[in-house]
């Protein structure tokens, strides 16, 4: 059963908020720099979930509107303050004035999109020559990731990573003319951190069978690969910008 994007991540919005990643403020300076942001610049997070993204860029002091179908995400954005302002609404329909940002993006959340609906939206509410961005956390290849890796794809039916993302980076190739750069990100975690992050995945709540036998395997991929600063979460953030016609 196909779980709708407005419905998928309600169950696990406590997780998210408190483990999932942030990202680097090399993000926001390199597309500060492609897009020649001038300060307070007008921004849109369009699938903001809880405003990782939206406060990061508020603190580097863009004007931040942010977007969301899922209500249970937006109350805890809201619930954590930072800048950002909030509103319902979808990538392919935002609830945004004509031509009133300067950027827009979707940090982790292209790849839940209808691309072709997402990308004329953002052509209406971008200003004339304004920019649009989509950027992905992607797990680094290394041993402790592979493994987890390789757990996902035997106990998840609803495992969709890497698959999502790389088939809608193609599709934006397929479309638009974009510049990219890739930058270094990472999370340490002791035991109970890494189960949260792991289990504020929607393909965990949705798709593992029998949670305990997951955590057990999990476990030992923890215990192999924990280190005395804790067990390495290792991401390249993969960052995409194009220029809107």
């Amino acid at each position: 059963m196909t779980i709708p994007v407005d419905q998928r991540f309600g169950k696990v919005a406590d997780l998210y908020d408190k483990y999932r990643p942030g990202y680097p403020d090399a993000v926001v300076e390199w597309l500060a720099s492609t897009a020649a942001l001038a300060p307070g610049a007008r921004v849109l997070d369009v699938g903001c979930g809880t405003g990782i993204a939206a406060r990061l860029f508020a603190r580097h002091g863009f004007a931040v509107t942010a977007v969301d179908p899922n209500p249970e995400m937006l109350d805890k954005a809201r619930a954590r303050g930072g800048g950002p302002e909030y509103a319902p609404g979808r990538a392919e329909a935002t609830g945004q004035a004509d031509a009133s940002f300067d950027l827009a993006y979707a940090a982790q959340a292209f790849h839940w999109f209808d691309v072709d609906g997402a990308l004329s939206e953002l052509r209406r509410v971008l200003r004339p020559s304004g920019w649009a961005s989509a950027f992905w956390n992607l797990r680094a290849p290394t041993p402790a990731m592979d493994e987890y890796e390789a757990l996902l794809r035997r106990a998840s039916r609803e495992y969709v990573e890497p698959e999502r993302p790389n088939q809608t980076i193609a599709r934006l190739r397929e479309r638009v003319p974009m510049t990219t750069t890739v930058i270094d990100n990472a999370q340490r975690f002791d035991w109970e951190g890494l189960r949260g992050r792991v289990h504020s995945s929607s393909y965990i709540a949705h798709g593992v069978d029998d949670l305990a036998a997951f955590d057990r395997e999990l476990r030992e991929i923890y215990e192999r690969h924990v280190r005395a600063d804790g067990f390495e979460f290792a991401y390249r953030t993969h960052v995409f910008a194009w220029q809107s016609a």
